[in-house]
């Protein structure tokens, strides 16, 4: 629980500096390490998508959304996770 603390925090005050980005990306890794399926896991994985996607990483965000279909997941967590899919498809498509 307290690494996907941690990276929100990081996230939260962040302000697009680089290197609580990446601070934030390494506390919610260890949140999805070590809670795969649960539903701490689960919204470390959304939040970094969103970093991916704020940073225009959009292919780190797409291979971190797959991260999150395989996994066991609720439906209204499945919706979000197919909208952010939907995202990063829809900006390969304008490449």
């Amino acid at each position: 629980m307290g690494y996907f603390v941690k990276g929100s925090i990081y996230y939260k005050w962040s302000n697009n500096n680089k290197e609580q980005y990446n601070d934030s990306i390494l506390y919610l890794e260890q949140a999805i390490k070590y809670d795969k399926e649960g539903k701490r896991g689960i919204k470390a994985i959304l939040k970094l998508v969103k970093i991916k996607m704020k940073q225009k990483d959009f292919y780190g965000a797409f291979y971190t959304i797959q991260r999150g279909v395989n996994l066991h997941i609720p439906q209204e967590e499945n919706k979000k996770f197919h909208t952010y899919l939907e995202m990063c498809e829809a900006v390969f498509s304008l490449r």
